[in-house]
Order: C-alpha cells, then sequence, then structure tokens
C-alpha cells in the first residue's frame, strides 16, 4: 500500500502553487484510496482504518485549512469534496446517481 503524503509534502505543493498562480480560489478534494484497503468489515484492521482516515479526513482537514483563511480573506472561494473514482471517470451525462434515480418522467 502507498503511504500516504505526509503534512509537509502537501503543504509544500500548496505553497509551491500559490507561487506560481497566487492564492487558491478553489480546492478539490478527491481522494482515491488504494483498493486493496476496502474489505469486509471482520478483515479490515486498525493500520487499515488509519491509513483511510489520514487520506480521507486529516488529509482533507490539513488541506483546507491552509487554503482557507486566503478564502475568507478574498470574500469567495470554493471547496468541493468528491469520491476519487468520480474525479477520474466523471459521468457523461453530469447528473449523479442518487440525482438521476429521482427523475421522473
Amino acid at each position: 500500500m502507498d503511504r500516504p503524503v505526509s503534512r509537509a509534502a502537501r503543504t509544500e505543493a500548496i505553497d509551491t502553487l500559490e507561487d506560481q498562480l497566487g492564492p487558491a480560489e478553489g480546492l478539490c478534494v478527491s481522494p482515491l484510496p488504494d483498493v486493496a484497503t476496502i474489505k469486509p468489515v471482520a478483515d479490515t484492521t486498525a493500520e487499515d482504518l488509519h491509513a483511510a482516515l489520514e487520506l480521507g479526513v486529516v488529509g482533507t482537514a490539513a488541506a483546507v485549512g491552509r487554503v482557507l483563511p486566503a478564502m475568507r480573506a478574498a470574500g469567495r472561494g470554493t471547496l468541493l469534496f468528491t469520491t476519487g473514482s468520480a474525479a477520474l471517470t466523471p459521468r457523461q451525462s453530469g447528473t449523479p446517481p442518487a440525482a438521476g434515480s429521482t427523475r421522473r418522467s
């Protein structure tokens, strides 16, 4: 399993982008977990949970915490949270499955 990106690496990446492009006006968080960590609950270890939380919660909170102050200062900004697979293979219709299933003819 790949190791999660460190907080220092995340901060450095955002710093580099800000140096090149200016303060972030948007952040898309789209974690894609290692498929090997998706298994039945009885087979899930504490290490599996730690990796999932680091990717989906801790990493997200760190990234938001890094860009949100500049967004607030500018009075604008967008935070978008989605799944990793949705970012890699977006639906062509643009309609999420849940919304599409509620349509009536």
